[in-house]
């Protein structure tokens, strides 16, 4: 537990401020005091508040992208796998020529004499 301190001069006419740069899941205290020529006035009642894991709309943004992501997976698995299977079978199982259509069958014809 680190106890630091940050003060931040904004201007008389600042009615917010948004606090950038706190690490996820920690819990801070702010307190607000003015100062004037005459000095620092009393501090406001501490304002606890702790940071969540994830940014407004990143948690849904991730959801999102995972949904995306499963989806595309289920469509394009399939394919993938259909063409490895096709390349597999040429590769394993080369193709049979068809005797009518083999140019080895004419080659032998023409060598051996018919009787």
């Amino acid at each position: 537990m680190k106890n630091l301190s940050l003060a931040i001069a904004v201007n008389s006419s600042t009615t917010c401020y948004l606090l950038t740069g706190l690490k996820e899941k920690t819990a801070y205290r702010v307190q607000i005091s003015g100062v004037t020529t005459a000095g620092e006035g009393a501090q406001s009642r501490s304002q606890f508040f702790t940071t969540l894991k994830y940014d407004k709309g990143e948690f849904e943004g991730i959801v999102a992208a995972l949904c995306l992501g499963i989806t595309s997976t289920m469509f394009f698995l399939p394919i993938i796998c259909s063409l490895m299977l096709r390349r597999s079978r040429k590769l394993c199982w080369p193709t049979v020529p068809d005797p009518r259509n083999s140019s080895a069958i004419q080659d032998v014809a023409r060598i051996s004499p018919r009787v």
